[in-house]
């Protein structure tokens, strides 16, 4: 599931999860489990084959009530929140597609490396008649990014070359250079610039996580969204059989 290597006191995490390393319990219970040790100067996370992750893993969440879907997305946002709030930095090396939640993911790292190729970044939530979840919104409003924000609300995907110049990723490289180009930035980087960056989202994010969370999983549980998913799966079944 998560396969992990130390060089230099730099963690990597490749996710190698079925073919679209998809979220769910038992992946974030795992990568939840390697991004606590403190012990690491940096920690990278990528993905396996053509896919960094390609959000949830919808065909198996679709069958979730609504407490198991609250405390899925609950132990997604903290997650989430332990990126952001690791005492080291973290960097998002994408290998591959990279959507919805695995988008989400990448976001909330400190760095974002794409490798060169045709493959497909960002949320396409809005289109499935899925909210984008607060952790992601408030997240894009901490980063000013008012392109990330449009493509969000539009569920556009873009691919590497039009994500570097909309600003989901900060840096475009060949796939050999991924992990040297990771390596780099987490050598080179200053911690104290994160923790005063992020105190006023952590702040924001670590209170009232029922309240925050209730539209999404009232939009998830509605009529329109459950069409959207289930259109959604009928598809990737046609396409995996």
């Amino acid at each position: 599931m998560l396969h992990t290597e130390l060089d230099n006191d730099i963690k990597t995490i490749r996710i190698e999860y079925g073919k679209a390393n998809a979220i769910d319990d038992l992946l974030l219970d795992n990568l939840i489990a390697e991004t606590k040790d403190l012990s690491v100067k940096g920690l990278t996370i990528t993905g396996a084959g053509d896919c960094f992750s390609a959000g949830l893993n919808l065909p198996l969440l679709v069958d979730y009530d609504r407490q198991q879907m609250y405390n899925l997305m609950h132990k997604f946002h903290h997650f989430q929140l332990d990126l952001l709030q690791a005492p080291f930095p973290v960097v998002a090396a994408i290998n591959g597609h990279c959507i919805a939640g695995g988008f989400i993911m990448a976001l909330n790292c400190d760095y974002r490396i794409a490798r060169t190729g045709p493959f497909k970044l960002g949320m396409n939530e809005m289109i499935l008649g899925i909210s984008l979840p607060p952790i992601a919104t408030a997240r894009i409003e901490q980063l000013h990014n008012s392109q990330i924000m449009k493509l969000g609300r539009q569920g556009q995907l873009v691919d590497p070359d039009q994500a570097l110049a909309a600003g989901l990723i900060h840096r475009l490289v060949n796939e050999s250079d991924l992990y040297s180009a990771a390596s780099n930035y987490i050598n080179n980087f200053n911690q104290n610039i994160k923790l005063h960056a992020n105190s006023e989202l952590i702040k924001f994010l670590s209170i009232d996580f029922e309240s925050k969370y209730k539209p999404f999983l009232d939009i998830w549980f509605s009529d329109q969204a459950r069409r959207h998913i289930n259109r959604l799966i009928a598809r990737l079944n046609r396409s995996n059989a």
